[in-house]
């Protein structure tokens, strides 16, 4: 998939487009959370096809960027493996079906770093 800029949209106009949902003849989207984390807006979505009276989620990762016409993203999901691994863990918890373990894994290790950086940042100050 490709970028999609809205003219003259700021951030939070951006953000508020992706997490809108949506709802036709055929089922619905809603955004159960979402977060940012630098330019990822991470979501948990839940989706309902009608015809198959059928819910399922998943995690939503959109790469955010501002060009001369106003802010824009790049949409993608977890089954793409984005190469982005700042997930909040608790998504992965909400959305229990694994859709790419190579992906879960590497948040995990992401998170794994995260807690070491900030323990050698804590002793530093201790010390």
């Amino acid at each position: 998939m490709g970028w999609y800029f809205l003219n003259n949209y700021s951030w939070k106009d951006v953000i508020q487009e992706i997490t809108a949902g949506w709802e036709n003849e055929k089922g619905k989207a809603s955004c159960i959370t979402h977060c940012t984390r630098g330019n990822v807006l991470w979501s948990v979505w839940e989706v309902f096809i009608k015809e198959e009276n059928r819910r399922s989620k998943y995690i939503g990762c959109d790469l955010l960027h501002k060009n001369s016409y106003g802010w824009g993203y790049k949409p993608m999901d977890e089954s793409m493996h984005p190469y982005y691994y700042s997930c909040p863990k608790r998504y992965l918890e909400m959305v229990p079906k694994v859709e790419c373990q190579e992906w879960r894994d590497e948040v995990h290790k992401w998170h794994e770093r995260q807690r070491e950086k900030q323990q050698k940042t804590k002793n530093k100050m201790t010390n």
